[in-house]
């Protein structure tokens, strides 16, 4: 919907496929970009291999992922996973590392977690706009889950359980 509205259609195209075995040759793009899906992974080194072979040299890999906190413990459910067994978050160290291991160079290492708990936390506008139902969202979610995995995500955050990371590495 976003690539007809922005008139995209013809420049863009999507592919649908694994993060772990994306069926595309080596330096196929100039970026790579994940968000919020590897915690959902459990053979990152896998996933961190592939995220490096198929941009171009000089490409990049953009990351904006969960991870643990300093406690290692989260509530759950979460936004991703209503319980630990499907949830593979990795401590920064534990990302970080083995990006550069595969031979990325770091451009980019940000804990996003303190601005977003405030973004989370902050008061809703007085003139809010309501979100329109056709939008993707926590709000889809029925409303003891919804209120669940965002009062559950505040919490984690808050409490150092999970952070929130962004970073920018260099093929």
């Amino acid at each position: 919907m976003l690539t007809t509205r922005t008139a995209l259609s013809r420049s863009i195209a999507f592919v649908i496929t694994g993060a772990l075995c994306p069926p595309f040759g080596n330096e196929s793009f100039d970026v790579v970009w994940t968000q919020h899906c590897s915690m959902n992974i459990v053979d990152k080194d896998r996933l961190y291999a592939e995220n490096h072979r198929v941009p171009r040299s000089g490409g990049r890999l953009a990351l904006y992922e969960f991870m643990t906190g300093r406690r290692v413990s989260a509530r759950f459910p979460v936004p991703w996973t209503t319980d630990q067994a499907l949830s593979f978050l990795r401590p920064p160290a534990a990302v970080r590392n083995p990006l550069r291991a595969v031979g990325f160079a770091e451009l980019l290492w940000e804990d996003v977690t303190e601005s977003t708990l405030a973004a989370l936390t902050a008061p809703a506008p007085p003139a809010a706009v309501p979100v329109a139902s056709s939008s993707l969202g926590l709000h889809l979610l029925p409303g003891d889950a919804r209120d669940s995995t965002r009062r559950n995500l505040v919490s984690n955050l808050a409490e150092e359980r999970i952070a929130l990371l962004r970073g920018v590495f260099e093929r």
